[in-house]
């Protein structure tokens, strides 16, 4: 952001370098369409290339788990799997399976419910607080910077040597920036929630809902790892002595100000509570009756 309302601002004041000013513009919004494209890819990628299959699995090994374990007393839901009535099960059922099946329903993260929730939350957690910085760039470069109806009015010097405040957008540049830099971020960020949360909840192996995580912060990282690779010396230098002006300028030590932090912890708890017992729908109407005869082995 900093690279183009600096580059667009010196463009419309009138530069010398202005082949220089609008091949760089152009890099800039090139590489954001290559994040956006690369970001949209890896996240249809992991979802129709291991998320579903994941799920296929998971929930054919539960369904045929509930039909073993009711003497197949059990209703066929909307997905086409079985759930037992309550009143059937038998855990004496579980010793009929083969060493390595038991195995396999014993490392579902479903029957370890405090394990996969304490994921969940970190990843919860790691995405809450991208979407804070997102929401907060929102603000600060929408709402508190004021529209002006000219670029050559954006930029002001400050007291510190060479470095430059905005003080101004146009309201074209504020759409620009919206629509292609915090927009695609905003998709992004709550696709990535999502799809992480349902693929972790999916993943047949305890050991590897760790692993799964920590390959999803990848797609989230994306965009700092193309900027430390690609954007030039002369561009980072931009980008830190260019300063968008922030939000609260003064702000007071208040109830508010301390509680911002507890506030997105208390969500990230919230979401992940309700989504491991109400939302995930890796295996709709779970039933919660696996952890009990894992642990009595």
């Amino acid at each position: 952001m900093a690279n183009t309302v600096h580059d667009l601002a010196r463009l419309t004041i009138g530069t010398d370098s202005r082949c220089m000013r609008l091949s760089r513009l152009a890099i800039s919004l090139i590489m954001v369409v290559v994040l956006m494209v690369l970001q949209a890819f890896l996240l249809i990628s992991v979802n129709k290339l291991l998320c579903q299959s994941a799920v296929e699995h998971i929930r054919n090994l539960y369904s045929d788990y509930e039909v073993q374990m009711y003497h197949n007393h059990t209703v066929q839901l909307w997905t086409g799997f079985h759930r037992g009535i309550p009143g059937y099960f038998d855990p004496m059922q579980f010793n009929k399976f083969s060493a390595g099946d038991r195995q396999n329903l014993c490392q579902l993260p479903l029957s370890h419910a405090k394990y996969l929730s304490s994921i969940l939350f970190v990843w919860t957690l790691t995405c809450f607080i991208e979407l804070r910085l997102i929401i907060y760039q929102t603000i600060q470069v929408l709402f508190a910077t004021p529209t002006v109806p000219s670029m050559s009015q954006a930029l002001a010097s400050t007291e510190t040597p060479h470095e430059v405040e905005v003080v101004g957008l146009t309201l074209a540049v504020k759409a620009l920036i919206g629509l292609l830099v915090l927009l695609p971020r905003y998709i992004c960020i709550l696709v990535l929630v999502w799809l992480g949360c349902r693929w972790l909840t999916a993943t047949p192996c305890l050991g590897d809902v760790l692993l799964n995580g920590l390959a999803l912060e990848f797609i989230l990282v994306l965009k700092n790892l193309l900027y430390e690779s690609f954007a030039s010396k002369r561009s980072r230098l931009v980008v830190e002595r260019t300063k968008f002006q922030p939000v609260d300028k003064f702000e007071r030590a208040t109830y508010r100000s301390f509680s911002g932090s507890i506030f997105w912890v208390v969500m990230a708890v919230t979401f992940v509570y309700a989504y491991v017992f109400y939302l995930q729908q890796v295996l709709p109407a779970y039933r919660w009756d696996i952890h009990p005869v894992c642990s009595s082995e």
